[in-house]
């Protein structure tokens, strides 16, 4: 299952398959400071605030960005791994498959 989400602007993806689920996220205009991933339960969540002055308007210009994302039982929490391209403007999310447990 593949799903993708955004304007022409904002290209984000979720797929899932039998190694886990790879979630790809637009992070234009944030920096790694400005973002988290967290793990609430069986939520994955991803979290960007930006803010910036607004010269010769006496005020500002906040950006936030929240995406939530529902973890499969069998998903692997403890390995999850982050990439993020500040370059591509890209965060890599994988949460892996938990490995079947054998029994003897």
């Amino acid at each position: 299952m593949a799903s993708t989400t955004g304007s022409s602007r904002m290209k984000n993806s979720m797929m899932q398959n039998k190694s886990g689920m790879v979630i790809t996220l637009d992070t234009s205009g944030f920096t790694k400071e400005n973002i988290t991933v967290e793990v609430e339960g069986n939520w994955l969540i991803v979290e960007a605030l930006a803010t910036s002055a607004q010269p010769g308007k006496g005020g500002y210009l906040q950006r936030h960005m929240m995406r939530r994302f529902e973890l499969r039982p069998q998903s692997d929490v403890a390995n999850i791994t982050i990439e993020l391209n500040e370059r591509a403007n890209r965060l890599i999310v994988k949460v892996p498959r938990k490995k079947p447990q054998v029994t003897v």
